[in-house]
């Protein structure tokens, strides 16, 4: 019997700012879905590279990080919602992946 795959989790949280600190956020997302026993995706993180501070190049993140969204299951949205976050939660909505927004404290609500 073949095991089922491991749900992959699109982490969204807030780059712009204190992109250092805003960075080390991302990398508890992450270690939290991994607790959880999924895999995470965190754009932010993997494109690191880019400087967000500069137009094109935050274009093209995000033009990628879409692109990985598309391969997850579901979002989950930390911190507080920033304009690159709407964006990737209008996406999540338009291709019908489920949304979960989680509070300071852990708690989730779910968007349909």
């Amino acid at each position: 019997m073949k095991k089922p795959r491991t749900k992959v989790i699109y982490v969204a949280s807030p780059l712009r700012g204190d992109i250092e600190n805003n960075l080390l956020r991302a990398k508890k997302y992450c270690r939290k879905v991994t607790k959880m026993g999924f895999v995470p995706i965190a754009p932010h993180l993997y494109f690191s590279f880019l400087d967000d501070r500069k137009t094109k190049e935050r274009e093209v993140g995000m033009k990628m990080g879409i692109e990985l969204l598309r391969l997850c299951d579901e979002l989950w949205a930390f911190g507080k919602t920033s304009a690159g976050m709407e964006e990737e939660i209008k996406v999540a909505i338009k291709i019908k992946i489920p949304i979960k927004v989680f509070t300071k404290s852990g708690k989730y609500i779910t968007l349909k």
